[in-house]
């Protein structure tokens, strides 16, 4: 009678172990993280960023969602403005046209650079980042921007309603906080917000 008890116990320990092993790779997925690493233009003055950007304003983020993004445009340019799979790698750009984003929509209260929004409009930026099927998505060396607070944004803009991007995750955006705005730690560029104000009228 010990071998079919042995047997049994034997049985009940493959199973213990094939139950641990399906629950840690359960958790592995539901812990996995992906960051992306994407060669961007850096800039080294403030002249730069504003030459580099479609739209700059100032505007409060309101709320935020996280969807899939289709960013494929019929070109192979290396201006970000015409082509947003700028920086990812040539079997990227050719197969994986939709990245998850975190949407921010933004309420826009001033308007420094661009004559394609007013204030009070709300536009959509989007960054590289959120979570799906127990995945969630980064940027390395991101910035995110977060509801309730207030931030001054230089934008590139896209057609096919295509939501905006930050020129970089590092230098795209200046967090106001008590009357100043708050660079991201990589980004050397101390913003002036008065030479901001001169650009609509140097035209």
């Amino acid at each position: 009678m010990k071998k079919p008890i042995i047997f049994l116990l034997f049985v009940l320990n493959c199973l213990l172990v094939a139950c641990s092993e399906a629950d840690s790779k359960e958790v592995e997925k539901e812990n996995l993280v992906v960051d992306y690493s994407l060669d961007y233009p850096r800039y080294t003055t403030q002249t730069e960023l504003e030459q580099a950007s479609d739209l700059i304003v100032e505007g409060n983020v309101l709320d935020s969602k996280v969807e899939s993004v289709n960013i494929s445009l019929p070109n192979d340019s290396n201006d970000l403005r015409e082509n947003p799979t700028l920086g990812t790698e040539k079997e990227v750009r050719e197969e994986e046209t939709e990245f998850l984003y975190t949407i921010s929509q933004v309420k826009v209260a001033q308007v420094y650079k661009g004559d394609n929004v007013q204030i009070g409009d709300v536009v959509e930026v989007k960054q590289l980042s959120g979570g799906s099927d127990g995945v969630t998505y980064t940027e390395e060396n991101s910035n995110p921007i977060k509801p309730k607070n207030e931030y001054i944004m230089f934008l590139a803009t896209f057609p096919n309603e295509i939501p905006y991007s930050l020129v970089n995750p590092e230098q795209g955006s200046y967090q106001k906080e008590n009357g100043k705005y708050k660079a991201h730690q990589n980004n050397k560029i101390k913003l002036d917000v008065e030479k901001l104000k001169k650009i609509k009228t140097q035209k």
